[in-house]
């Protein structure tokens, strides 16, 4: 069973910005995404006031930019949802749509009614 130190539910900004700053810590990183990156984001056709992006910026675009960050700083990404959770000594046994893994540390960051844990 593959080990990570975090695993991170969920591919929105949430779920994105904490996978990006978890790898950039150091820490094994998996991400996983149910939907696409940046989850609904891809369904909006400019987001305003973001910052960075005086003009704004396209959901469908910021989502994978996101990504593209985390994996550049060492998160692992897995087109999969969160099947179940079980405590386990020292940390969580995660079920996913692919298999099972185990981490340290979970971050569920999905959206409401989406968990299912």
């Amino acid at each position: 069973m593959q080990t990570y130190d975090v695993i991170v539910a969920g591919g929105g900004v949430a779920g994105l910005t904490a996978g990006l700053f978890s790898a950039r810590l150091g820490r094994s990183t998996l991400v996983l995404v149910s939907l696409m990156p940046g989850g609904h984001l891809g369904t909006i056709n400019q987001i305003e006031d973001f910052p960075g992006f005086p003009q704004g910026v396209p959901g469908y675009d910021l989502g994978p930019m996101i990504q593209e960050q985390a994996m550049t700083a060492g998160a692992e990404f897995q087109m999969s949802e969160l099947m179940s959770v079980t405590p386990a000594a020292g940390g969580w046994q995660v079920t996913t749509g692919e298999g099972e893994v185990f981490a340290r540390a979970l971050i569920v960051a999905t959206e409401i009614g989406r968990a299912h844990v």
